[in-house]
């Protein structure tokens, strides 16, 4: 899931609600996203609730709770398997890898030739799981982050285009829950501050969905690739299987709200060096 989505669940598990989650708790929410310290938050996090009554540690738990269900499904397992709901769908997503990729070079919204950054065993998988998603933002986006929480969300997340209060927020929220992230402190800034471009710039909740994939694959941000973006999303999320993806939903805030679902099923986390370096990924960039 992408920003409104992570919301969304979070809100409906009932960990956070209204006016508080939609404003300062977004940015926490968003905290793995935004300060790259997933190896961190899957490491630490699984268990806050039995030790913090921390609600920003739960809030962050709450995102990688949702990670985790969305690439490998409700069970924990301690060699992660890429059986979750994004990897089921994004067969949809790769089969018009080339045809999206295709159009950002035809029109000129590639900064170059975006399929020559990566192989492309990882591009699709890549791309697929980040379509997915982003797909799925834009039914929730609908339903809960309209009216004064999208204004609000806009709001919080503008204020880190100012790069010293955006480093000086995650250092904050590091300090108070022990996070950690090995990234250096230039690509924080660079995310931080794109998101609060992003904030800037939307005029619906979509949108955040639609510049996400863009700057994944360092695309043009302007008007006319977003409304092409978004379209394209839109197509893909008409093909999901709706009972499936209901029920993944279900489960991400059956797990949010209860996290002791997480230990009666085996999702209590990684209980060794080796799992939670399965978890980490295969490149140090990606949890994914």
């Amino acid at each position: 899931m992408d920003l409104i989505g992570h919301l969304a669940v979070i809100e409906e598990a009932g960990v956070k609600t209204g006016a508080e989650l939609w404003g300062e708790d977004a940015v926490v929410a968003m905290l793995p996203n935004l300060a790259h310290c997933h190896q961190w938050a899957y490491e630490s996090l699984w268990d806050a609730h039995r030790h913090t009554d921390s609600s920003k540690e739960r809030t962050i738990q709450a995102h990688m709770i949702c990670d985790w269900v969305i690439h490998y499904g409700p069970m924990w397992t301690p060699v992660r398997e890429r059986i979750g709901w994004a990897y089921q769908e994004m067969p949809k997503a790769v089969a018009r890898l080339d045809e999206f990729m295709d159009r950002m070079v035809d029109v000129g919204w590639a900064h170059g030739e975006p399929r020559s950054r990566d192989n492309r065993t990882h591009l699709e998988r890549d791309f697929g799981h980040t379509v997915v998603e982003c797909a799925l933002d834009l039914a929730l986006a609908d339903q809960y982050a309209t009216g004064e929480r999208f204004t609000s969300v806009r709001s919080e997340f503008a204020k880190l285009i100012d790069g010293e209060h955006a480093m000086k927020l995650i250092r904050e929220l590091f300090d108070e829950s022990g996070g950690y992230t090995k990234e250096p402190p230039s690509r924080l800034l660079k995310t931080a501050q794109s998101y609060g471009r992003w904030a800037r710039q939307v005029r619906n909740p979509t949108e955040f969905a639609a510049l996400t994939l863009l700057e994944r694959y360092d695309l043009d941000e302007s008007d006319p690739a977003i409304g092409y973006v978004l379209e394209f999303l839109e197509s893909i999320a008409r093909q999901f299987d709706t009972g499936k993806t209901q029920r993944m939903v279900d489960d991400i805030v059956e797990r949010i709200a209860n996290p002791e679902l997480c230990i009666i099923s085996g999702l209590g986390g990684p209980p060794e060096a080796l799992a939670v370096s399965r978890v980490i990924g295969d490149r140090s960039t990606s949890t994914r």
